[in-house]
């Protein structure tokens, strides 16, 4: 369980088995994971998921073609 940033609710994490990790995130140029709904923006909080050494990794494969930008504007 996490909780939401935006709101304070209290929900469980994304499962990435259950459910579309694209219907909670999206994933900018930077290497940014950015939740787009409240079990998403649990989710990045509770999991430290733009710390910089998961972050630079995504931006890393992002750059190099790896990972596709889901929204490549931020």
């Amino acid at each position: 369980m996490a909780t939401d940033p935006l709101t304070g609710a209290v929900l469980p994490l994304l499962h990435p088995l259950q459910q579309n990790w694209h219907a909670h995130f999206v994933l900018t140029d930077e290497g940014r994971c950015l939740g787009i709904t409240a079990v998403g923006r649990a989710t990045v909080e509770a999991l430290a998921m733009n710390a910089d050494l998961p972050r630079m990794a995504r931006f890393l494969q992002v750059r190099s073609g790896l990972l596709a930008a889901t929204n490549p504007s931020n």
